[in-house]
């Protein structure tokens, strides 16, 4: 692959925690400072004035998991948030296949990262502990999916031009991105056997395997990548990844 190549990753509903209070890196902000602020401005309303039920919609989870998200979400209104490199942050299935925290530093800020609150980061990048999907519906900005897409895709043009871009994303992340705005965008389909959309461990698991063997052995050899019995091909948009049978 081209050193001036990307891939584009979900991030992960599973997080590590704790962090520093100092941001070091944020390649986006100059770019998505004003649209985050609105995020945050409309979120810290939300907190402030819907009830736990509608607050429990909004970020999706119960519990435990939602007293921390609670919490996690109060402090990034609040500007007290702890950050680490998105890397390090997303635990998640795809992220613990790629294995980040053994590619060099180069190959990790190629990584690109759709999100609810920040829009887009790279891997390296320090984020918050936080929760709310690209599918969120924050009241004063509606679905967050279609908010990001002119900022998002307008920084990515802005920051990459002509530099290729490989979306690994699904539906949920790649709305936020207009790959038409890009001078050579590829995407990757992951189907399950019968052709359908893949979903699962599985199919994140692969995900997982098939960028770490993008940033390793580069575009060229994409088509000599093996996991578990997945079959590649290119196809018009780029590359399709079929589940064993």
């Amino acid at each position: 692959m081209s050193p001036q190549a990307l891939i584009l990753l979900p991030p992960s509903e599973a997080k590590a925690k704790g962090g520093v209070r100092s941001v070091r890196s944020d390649a986006f902000v100059h770019l998505l400072a004003d649209a985050r602020e609105q995020v945050r401005d409309c979120l810290g309303q939300a907190l402030a004035t819907m009830t736990p039920e509608q607050l429990t919609r909004l970020l999706g989870v119960r519990g435990e998991r939602f007293e921390r998200a609670q919490m996690a979400m109060g402090a990034i209104v609040a500007g007290t948030s702890e950050v680490i490199p998105a890397w390090r942050r997303y635990t998640g299935v795809v992220w613990e296949h790629l294995d980040p925290s053994t590619l060099k530093a180069p190959a990790r800020s190629r990584i690109l990262v759709p999100s609810g609150l920040y829009g887009i980061n790279r891997a390296t990048d320090d984020i918050a502990d936080y929760r709310l999907t690209m599918n969120a519906v924050l009241p004063g900005i509606g679905n967050l999916a279609g908010f990001w897409t002119t900022p998002v895709t307008g920084s990515l043009h802005e920051l990459f031009g002509p530099r290729t871009i490989i979306s690994l994303l699904p539906r949920e992340h790649a709305r936020a991105v207009k790959s038409n705005a890009v001078r050579s965008f590829l995407e990757v389909e992951f189907l399950a056997a019968n052709g359908r959309g893949a979903a699962g461990h599985a199919a994140k698991a692969v995900k997982g395997r098939f960028a770490r063997h993008l940033l390793d052995h580069g575009l060229d050899d994409a088509l000599g990548f093996r996991f578990e019995g997945w079959k590649i091909r290119r196809s018009e948009k780029g590359f399709d990844l079929s589940a064993p049978r």
